[in-house]
């Protein structure tokens, strides 16, 4: 039997490469706290029961298609596989070995290949993909207009800790394709307009990382999902009361990002050993988090007097940055042993700057 395979978010989106299925709209800007009761929530839970479904097996083989023609992370597919055996046939098979022959080193091909004649399988064993509402599923298959069609799966996985999280995939016009995942939970789903919105909260492990909220969200017009945003904020923020729409903005000159409407330059304090101690989110200096240079930008989310709260594009990078996790998005080069983040276009560092330093984007 072979070991039982645990990965971790940074593993999984460091073979998924780009993120996908993304959206370049205007995110729904929801802060919610880490803390939150997650799927203890009963409404959380209300919805998902409604919205679950069964799959037939011709649902399972669409799946399970549409994870082949992404990258592969080995242990999470022949997880998925392994309760779709009826549709896991002959030809996904040798698709499945060829992708794994191409991808991985020689030492691991022999571990992760399986049987392509569909004898009995010596599937990877990673039963904390179980799905504690049900026996027979590692996932959840969720219809939510009732047109015997599935618009969301949600896999369940575990990482580092271990702490247990979830894998999204989303339908797209020729199937589902990867969204998001992370360790963590839903804390809240809410109807807004034509979307259904997903609030997804990243578990804490360090006290001094930051809080990340990840919004997925289905589209009842156009029958599709989308990872609508990713939020980073520290967990001392002061939340504003939001705007009625987001503005876009341009930095006239370099400004610094901080969870709170004041300025607090105070030096952190550090432990006998000169190393800096944090209770909640790591800053920069006193409640600052960012430093952004001239010309950045993002959209003001709320004003309050002098201040404004804002999320910057994450793309543009600051120059310097405490808003960490450590499950950030990557890319690994055994080659060159580096390590790449990846920022999907829909992620955004939030806090507040001073409204001196805004200029409206034409």
């Amino acid at each position: 039997m072979r070991k039982a395979a645990l990965f971790s978010a940074a593993v999984f989106l460091a073979l998924a490469g780009v993120l996908i299925g993304q959206t370049k709209t205007v995110p729904s800007f929801r802060f919610l706290r880490e803390n939150s009761n997650g799927l203890k929530d009963p409404a959380v839970l209300r919805e998902l029961k409604r919205c679950t479904v069964r799959p037939t097996r011709e649902q399972e083989t669409e799946i399970l298609k549409s994870m082949l023609r992404q990258e592969i992370n080995p242990s999470f597919f022949e997880a998925v596989a392994k309760h779709c055996a009826d549709a896991f046939d002959k030809d996904m098979r040798a698709e499945y070995n060829r992708r794994i022959k191409a991808s991985l080193d020689d030492d691991d091909v022999k571990a992760y290949t399986v049987d392509e004649s569909g004898g009995k399988d010596d599937f990877i064993s990673n039963d904390t993909n179980e799905d504690p509402a049900s026996s027979t599923y590692a996932f959840r298959c969720l219809d939510f207009d009732g047109d015997k069609k599935i618009d969301l799966v949600i896999f369940n996985q575990v990482y580092f800790g271990p702490s247990p999280g979830l894998v999204f995939y989303g339908r797209s016009g020729d199937g589902f394709v990867y969204l998001f995942d992370c360790s963590g939970a839903i804390a809240k789903i809410e109807r807004l307009g034509d979307r259904l919105y997903f609030r997804f909260v990243v578990s804490i492990i360090d006290p001094s990382e930051t809080e990340i909220l990840a919004s997925i969200a289905y589209d009842f017009k156009t029958k599709t999902s989308v990872l609508d945003s990713k939020l980073y904020y520290a967990q001392q923020t002061r939340f504003p009361r939001m705007m009625a729409a987001p503005e876009p903005f341009e930095l006239q000159e370099k400004a610094t990002l901080r969870f709170s409407p004041a300025i607090d330059d105070t030096p952190n304090r550090k432990d006998a050993n000169g190393y800096e101690v944090f209770a909640a989110t790591r800053t920069l200096y006193g409640n600052a988090v960012a430093e952004y240079p001239k010309s950045a930008g993002g959209y003001i989310i709320a004003r309050d007097k002098g201040w404004a709260f804002v999320a910057f594009d994450a793309r543009i990078r600051p120059v310097a940055n405490s808003l960490y996790h450590g499950m950030e998005p990557g890319r690994y080069d055994k080659k060159t042993e580096t390590w790449t983040p990846i920022h999907p276009p829909c992620e955004y560092y939030c806090g507040w700057i001073e409204v001196k330093d805004l200029a409206a984007k034409k």
